[in-house]
């Protein structure tokens, strides 16, 4: 009795489970499956911290993280996830003043938003594809920011274009407060992934986890 009593409890999630992931994603497209997880799961604790740092899971006691963008090497156990969807819009009122590009060389002649990093330059470059052709463009960004709801707020002022997560702005794109530009080609998406350590895997919460994120997010 006493061992079959361990092996339910070893494999009934609970306790407390330490995640991290961006800001954006975390707050528009990662909100729902952590709610519905403890909704499923209810003997577990979730302390999620959003942050665009790099944060050290062993140093800092993390159980998982999410990281977008390619992976250096850590010795982490990483799951491959679907690719984070980025697109082109800008509001109406900026395409009526300065006009729609056509292609994307014609981005060099507009004022794209820039998204700053803390801890890598600010994306300069933007790349989009055609089927398998890809097309690089220098962009100008005169107004750098470093958080994606006030990037939205500038491109919904009507100054610039922003290349932003698809998640996030999906709901001023339903609603016309900004049009998708370039729509005939392939905004780029970054790589993502889910990445723990290997002996916190052992635990029933993470593998609980770990399921649910790659039955909501795993690759196509």
């Amino acid at each position: 009795a006493a061992d079959a009593l361990a092996q339910v409890m070893n494999d009934t999630p609970r306790g407390k489970l330490k995640v991290t992931a961006p800001v954006t994603f975390g707050s528009y497209s990662l909100m729902p499956l952590i709610t519905g997880f403890l909704r499923d799961n209810p003997q577990v604790e979730v302390d999620l911290h959003l942050t665009d740092r790099f944060v050290d899971l062993v140093e800092e006691g993390y159980d998982a993280a999410f990281r977008i963008g390619p992976l250096g090497t850590s010795g982490l156990t990483a799951r491959p996830l679907a690719p984070y969807r980025l697109v082109a819009c800008a509001a109406p009122a900026y395409l009526m003043a300065r006009g729609t590009p056509q292609k994307p060389a014609d981005l060099e002649r507009h004022e794209c938003l820039g998204y700053a990093f803390s801890s890598r330059p600010a994306d300069r470059e933007w790349v989009f594809f055609q089927g398998t052709v890809s097309y690089k463009v220098r962009v100008a960004s005169r107004l750098l920011i470093n958080e994606s709801r006030a990037l939205m707020s500038a491109a919904l002022d009507g100054f610039g274009i922003v290349l932003g997560p698809q998640d996030f702005l999906r709901t001023a794109l339903a609603s016309g407060e900004l049009l998708r530009v370039l729509p005939e080609f392939e905004a780029p998406s970054r790589s993502m992934h889910l990445v723990y350590t290997a002996n916190r895997q052992r635990t029933a919460k993470l593998r609980c986890f770990v399921e649910t994120v790659l039955g909501r997010f795993g690759p196509v």
